[in-house]
């Protein structure tokens, strides 16, 4: 079968509607409980940053940063 053909039709047997995420946690959340918070995360990227076209500071790359 082509993907082109499928239109409606699930994909998989019983594969659900509907997530729910109620449950879910952030990463940063995850990541800060494991003693990792984020100035540290930031930090630790800036030690690797080499300015380019368009992240030419380090302000920038940190804002780049703690964005993505």
């Amino acid at each position: 079968m082509k993907l082109s053909n499928i239109k409606n039709e699930k994909t998989k047997k019983k594969q659900i509607d509907d997530i729910d995420i109620s449950d879910t946690v952030g990463i940063m959340d995850v990541l800060e409980k494991a003693g990792l918070p984020e100035d540290v995360l930031v930090n630790t990227a800036m030690e690797l940053y080499v300015p380019h076209p368009g992240v030419e500071t380090k302000e920038i790359a940190e804002d780049v940063f703690k964005r993505n």
